[in-house]
């Protein structure tokens, strides 16, 4: 828009116009920026967005597995109210990562629970945000304090909760699908996400068509007066969208509607005003 609107600032374009070129001409010109813009913008939203927002959520999960065990002190018992009982673990591995010589013991009604391992590790639930003391290589023991009949049980893998956490917001984990996951779910909160990876390269191509109506002006008008102009035409798309998704994730929006309404509306706004400003130079023969 800021460039094409110089060149009608300084009578250029009608230069050009003179000496035969029409819209379409125009229109060839910007699909060399547009184009590549366009893919780009796809391969970002359909692939790279989705994957680097999964990276993120695991380095946060690791992230937040290793301060749980910064914050546990060897050689001391701690309580979880959780899990209803004490654990205590007699080291930690170099690496920070692995708790070493694990002991913990709980309850369930009158039953005593004690259960000891090699190793151990915190582990966070994606989904639900709860907090596991996973104990690897130990042994268990089950029974009645006072009497004689105790179960002993050697195990590979055993986890616990400790402490409940906040689940993840359902627009949180759609954010991190892969596409074809999303294509392939039947859920309202997959359709709305996936139809926005789509229309951020159909924003792309109804603006692009946009650009060159909205840049035509006359040589008296300002620098960036269209830009302004192009700014908030951004800005409200941007805006429709948003809202229709969180329409479509309520189910206030059937998924065949979905957001195509909102590029609809651009598209015809951008013919609608391509043709108001060129008239019938607009059509195929002319161009």
């Amino acid at each position: 828009v800021l460039a094409m609107g110089r060149f009608y600032r300084d009578s250029e374009m009608s230069a050009f116009n003179a000496c035969g070129v029409g819209p379409g001409q125009v229109y060839r010109a910007v699909a060399l920026l547009a184009g590549p813009a366009l893919l780009l913008v796809a391969w970002l939203s359909l692939s790279i967005a989705p994957w680097a927002v999964h990276q993120g959520r695991v380095a946060e999960g690791n992230a937040r597995d290793n301060v749980e065990i910064d914050l546990v002190r060897p050689g001391r018992f701690l309580e979880s109210a959780e899990a209803e009982g004490v654990f205590y673990i007699e080291g930690i591995n170099a690496d920070g990562d692995r708790m070493e010589q694990v002991f913990l013991q709980t309850t369930q009604g009158e039953q005593r629970i004690v259960l000891s391992s090699e190793y151990g590790q915190v582990r966070v639930d994606s989904e639900t945000g709860d907090r596991y003391l996973v104990l690897l290589d130990g042994h268990r023991y089950d029974g009645i304090p006072g009497q004689a009949a105790w179960r002993v049980m050697d195990y590979s893998r055993h986890g616990v909760r400790i402490a409940r956490g906040e689940p993840e917001s359902v627009g949180a984990r759609m954010e991190g699908m892969q596409t074809a996951e999303l294509w392939q779910s039947a859920d309202p909160e997959a359709a709305a996400e996936l139809q926005w990876r789509v229309s951020m390269p159909l924003m792309v191509f109804v603006l692009a068509l946009m650009s060159v109506p909205l840049s035509k002006g006359s040589p008296r008008d300002g620098r960036y007066g269209r830009v302004l102009l192009a700014v908030l035409i951004f800005a409200l798309y941007a805006n429709a969208l948003a809202v229709g998704q969180g329409w479509l994730e309520d189910g206030a929006l059937p998924e065949w509607l979905g957001l195509w309404w909102v590029h609809a509306v651009g598209f015809g706004f951008a013919g609608f005003w391509l043709v108001q400003q060129y008239g019938r130079s607009v059509r195929p023969g002319a161009v």
